[in-house]
C-alpha cells in the first residue's frame, strides 16, 4: 500500500472508484449467474450490484460540494491496478460454480474491508478515519452475508453427495 489518505476528497475519490468499480464487477458476476440459470446465486450478486451502487451514492453525499481529484490508476493507494473489491476478470466466466462465484465475492469484500480498515488506521484527518470505519463495517456485513450464503452451498453440496452415496449403497444392496 502507499502512503496514508489524509484528505476527505482523495478518500471519497477512492470510495467512488472502488464501489462503481465493485458495482460493476457483480453485475457481471450476476449475468454469468443468469447465464447459468443459477437464480440463487444472480439474485446475491445483483443485490451486491445494488448495495455498491448505493455506497457509492453515499460516497457522492459525502462528497458534494468537494473538488474531487481525478486521479490515474498509478495514482490509486492500492495494490495493483484495480481496487480492493474488484473481481479480476479472469475470475469471471460462463462455467463458473456456485461455489467459486461466493468465493470470489467473499475475497472482494475481505480486501475491501481490510482496505478501509488500514485508511481507517492511517488516517489523522477524522472525518476520513470515520468514513473508512463506516465503509469497514459495512464491507464486513458483506463479508458476513458471503460466508452465510457459502456455508449454505457447501451443506447442500454435502447432502448432495451423501444422498447420492445412499441411493449407490441402496442399489449395490437390491443388486446382491
Amino acid at each position: 500500500m502507499r502512503d496514508p489518505i489524509d484528505s476527505v476528497e482523495v478518500f471519497c475519490a477512492h470510495a467512488l472508484a472502488m464501489e462503481c468499480e465493485a458495482a460493476l464487477r457483480y453485475t457481471e458476476l450476476a449475468e454469468s449467474m443468469e447465464m447459468q440459470s443459477n437464480t440463487m446465486l444472480a439474485m446475491l450478486f445483483r443485490d451486491m450490484a445494488a448495495e455498491e451502487t448505493d455506497h457509492a451514492k453515499v460516497v457522492a453525499r459525502h462528497a458534494a460540494g468537494l473538488r474531487l481529484p481525478v486521479l490515474f490508476s498509478h495514482e490509486y493507494r492500492w495494490q495493483g491496478f484495480d481496487s480492493p473489491e474488484a473481481t479480476p476478470h479472469v475470475s469471471v466466466h460462463r462455467r463458473m460454480q456456485k461455489v467459486h462465484g461466493l468465493r470470489i465475492a467473499l475475497a472482494n469484500e475481505q480486501r475491501a474491508a481490510a482496505y478501509f480498515e488500514w485508511v481507517a488506521e492511517r488516517a489523522m484527518h477524522p472525518m476520513v478515519r470515520s468514513m473508512a470505519m463506516e465503509f469497514a463495517a459495512e464491507e464486513q456485513e458483506h463479508v458476513g452475508r458471503i460466508l452465510e450464503a457459502l456455508s449454505r452451498e457447501t451443506r447442500q453440496a454435502r447432502d448432495s453427495i451423501q444422498d447420492l452415496g445412499a441411493v449407490a449403497a441402496s442399489a449395490l444392496r437390491r443388486s446382491a
